[in-house]
Order: structure tokens, then sequence, then C-alpha cells
């Protein structure tokens, strides 16, 4: 039976999990946005300073910025989200015999942390 500490870091894991969906989710309403407005970003990420400086180059409306503001911010703030999830789950030392997730088990790999 898994401990309160194992069910907590548990918790951590799938909430880390939902917040990446959300991330993609956020990524595509952004690239979705710019397409419509035959904003065509060739890098690798659609979100970043470039993008911005393409959108602020072409002719907005209003309301349009209002959204490419919003959705870029979304962004922004979900990778942030994920990323203190990961790092606490880092922090999470491994306890009993229980598998966690994989992307808890390549994080403990990855600090040298040892895992059950």
């Amino acid at each position: 039976m898994p401990t309160v500490e194992d069910e907590a870091v548990r918790d951590l894991s799938r909430a880390r999990e939902a917040s990446i969906g959300v991330l993609k989710d956020a990524k595509l309403r952004l690239k979705s946005f710019l397409l419509r407005h035959g904003l065509n970003y060739s890098g690798r990420a659609s979100w970043n300073e470039a993008t911005c400086a393409i959108w602020r180059r072409s002719s907005a409306d209003p309301a349009q910025q209002i959204v490419f503001q919003e959705s870029l911010r979304a962004v922004t703030e979900q990778t942030e989200r994920v990323r203190r999830l990961e790092d606490e789950l880092v922090k999470s030392p491994p306890r009993g015999g229980y598998v966690r997730s994989s992307t808890h088990s390549r994080r403990c790999a990855a600090c040298s942390t040892t895992r059950p």
C-alpha cells in the first residue's frame, strides 16, 4: 500500500502531466492564431521573441493584439508551471518500492538520485 508521501509524489507527477497537456493546447492555440493571420514563423518555437517581433511589425487590430498577448502569456505561464512542478519532482526523494511515472524516473536519473 502506498504511503502518504508516495501519493504526494504521484500527485505532483499527475499535476505535471496535466500541465503539459494544457501547455500543448496553449501552444496550438497560439500557432493557429498566427497561421489564421498569415504569420508563418519557421523557427523552432512560435511563441518566442522572434514571433513577438513578427507580430509587432504586422498591422494588427488592437483586439487581435490582445488575443496574441493573452495567448503568449498562457504559453509562458504554463511553461513556468511545468518547470516548477518538475523542480519539485526532482527534489522529492524516491520512497518505497513503488514505480513512479517514467518522467519522474528520468528526472531522478538525470539528477543522480537513487530510485526504487
